[in-house]
């Protein structure tokens, strides 16, 4: 869904379908992640119960990747605005 959306700026008169699949991609992402995180794999991962502990360091991951995203796709809109 984040690539998705970094490319989108490449191609503005596709913004709005891009879009609407970025969402449909992120929304199927976060069901099946959700589903996975919190059954077997991550009790797998997880040494003494520290399931908490795992989850509150994946949230931070997904926090830093949409922080790092959005400098990124605006840097990419300004240069596909350049190039026109």
């Amino acid at each position: 869904a984040r690539l998705i959306e970094i490319l989108l700026p490449l191609q503005p008169q596709l913004f709005l379908p891009g879009a609407a699949l970025a969402n449909f991609v992120r929304s199927g992402a976060l069901v099946g992640r959700q589903s996975l995180v919190n059954g077997t794999i991550l009790r797998h991962f997880g040494r003494r119960e520290n399931l908490s502990d795992i989850r509150a360091k994946l949230e931070a991951q997904g926090r830093i990747l949409a922080i790092a995203a959005l400098p990124i796709g605006i840097a990419l809109f300004k240069w596909s605005q350049a190039l026109v």
